[in-house]
């Protein structure tokens, strides 16, 4: 959620309670079919049958990164047959780069979406959380094409534009101008599988995206010949893992993504490292991060299979006097997640409590199946009225009902739902049983028309609509 406070050197001025930056560790728990870095190299040279020229005994420790760096730009003590054929190497393992996640990326889509992985969508859309990635992957696209989120409850669901802001543009008159919704920023550092441009091109102008057509437990790409009619003569355009990345920072629309990306972490109260690790060759990311974060009290949390060497990266970068907060381990992204939902969820209540004398609420669900009608209890796993829970000490949870079309119900009377909550830490919105509805977490709550509170709800699991 953000909140109007103080001006600065960028666009935006208000905070912004959490910025995310996903890496690679993101992806592979959403499949553990993507490769980290160095594994991504190993099956590089493996796939293009690249002999000579890599360390031997493969990539480790990063040295991927470094290595690509070098074959990248022109040598001072080769030859010139020699830097030539290394800017040949540098392209062909670009273009496998691309087909080993596009292969990954056609997996993971061929099973349904991680029910946390829902959940997160669902959280990052209510509180208008901004997203940083690494990440080439349209996982997150096609995560909330499958999931299906409203704004406000009505009309029709966002989708990669929205998380774009349009920006690159679909190439014209593939589809017809839609007005953009608003839905949290996905600022794609590195480029995407689905993002395509002319060689070389600095100018930006021939950069576009091609629509999304695959969505979880339906994996669909375009053929060759489609590819030739939207996007002729270009090719896939990402900025391959390199210290220098210079081929890729100097499009200017490219320029426009990383302002933007520095823009909120210059607002941020908290960035959230899923699955980034920070990594030594990574220069212009360590360097916006401690341009935009040093000097300034910001939570830094890490969300990492293994925290320590992260926390280092992040001391050797300047930013050790940071409040740093650790979620690490085999499942950390999923632990994390519901750990956020749940102080989402408390935050919400801490927010209805704060609204004590106002005796009515407007409560708006953003998605088209029904209205509020029911509490459930999960440890008795009992079903009753409002009326009569309300008078009960258990935790209360909110049932969707899954008849009816999109509602706005007053009829929670507002007094008797705060005088229910007593000294409970939380609100949580759970679908309705028989209609195999998955956990509703996320909030977004904001003062409405005429001075009546208003609470939207968003579905946290994979919509299943009758």
């Amino acid at each position: 959620m953000h909140s109007r406070e103080w001006a600065n050197d960028f666009e935006i001025t208000e905070t912004i309670e959490e910025v995310f930056i996903f890496g690679a560790g993101f992806s592979i728990s959403l499949s553990e079919v993507f490769p980290d870095t160095d594994d991504l190299g190993n099956t590089v040279i493996t796939r293009a049958h690249i002999k000579s020229g890599f360390p031997e005994g493969g990539f480790k420790h990063g040295n991927f990164e470094a290595w690509l760096s070098r074959i990248s730009v022109e040598q001072p003590y080769l030859s010139e047959s020699n830097n030539l054929w290394n800017a040949t190497l540098s392209s062909i393992v670009r273009r496998n780069i691309v087909e080993v996640l596009q292969d990954a990326q056609r997996e993971m889509l061929g099973h349904p979406a991680k029910t946390w992985f829902c959940e997160l969508l669902s959280l990052l859309h209510a509180r208008r959380s901004p997203v940083l990635t690494l990440n080439y992957d349209l996982a997150i696209e096609a995560g909330v094409a499958d999931h299906g989120l409203w704004e406000g409850g009505e009309g029709a669901p966002i989708d990669a534009a929205d998380l774009l802001n349009g920006t690159p543009p679909l190439p014209p008159g593939v589809l017809p101008h839609k007005q953009l919704t608003a839905a949290f920023q996905l600022l794609k550092l590195h480029g995407s599988l689905d993002w395509y441009a002319v060689t070389n091109d600095t100018t930006g102008a021939t950069l576009s995206r091609t629509p999304l057509l695959g969505t979880f437990e339906h994996p669909q790409e375009f053929d060759l010949k489609s590819l030739e009619q939207l996007v002729p003569g270009r090719e896939t355009f990402i900025v391959p893992p390199s210290i220098t990345k210079t081929m890729g920072y100097g499009n200017p629309i490219m320029r426009q993504v990383w302002r933007n990306a520095a823009a909120v972490l210059k607002c941020a109260k908290k960035v959230v490292l899923v699955g980034y690790s920070l990594p030594t060759a990574d220069l212009v990311m360590r360097g916006m991060l401690e341009d935009c974060l040093s000097g300034r009290d910001v939570i830094i949390e890490v969300v990492n299979l293994k925290a320590k060497p992260v926390i280092m990266a992040l001391e050797s970068a300047g930013l050790g006097e940071h409040q740093i907060i650790v979620t690490e381990g085999q499942n950390c992204v999923e632990t994390f997640t519901y750990k956020y939902r749940d102080q989402v969820a408390a935050s919400v209540t801490d927010w209805l409590r704060s609204l004590e004398g106002l005796d009515s609420a407007e409560i708006q669900l953003h998605a088209p199946w029904g209205e509020i009608r029911q509490v459930r209890f999960p440890d008795t796993r009992r079903i009753l009225a409002i009326e009569e829970a309300l008078t009960t000490d258990s935790s209360l949870t909110l049932k969707v009902c899954g008849d009816g079309e999109i509602a706005t119900t007053n009829g929670l009377a507002f007094g008797e739902l705060l005088r229910s909550l007593g000294n409970r830490k939380s609100l949580w919105l759970t679908a309705d049983a028989y209609m195999s509805y998955p956990v509703v977490a996320g909030f977004d709550y904001r003062t409405a028309r005429q001075g009546i509170p208003r609470v939207t709800l968003v579905p946290a699991g994979k919509i299943q609509r009758r």
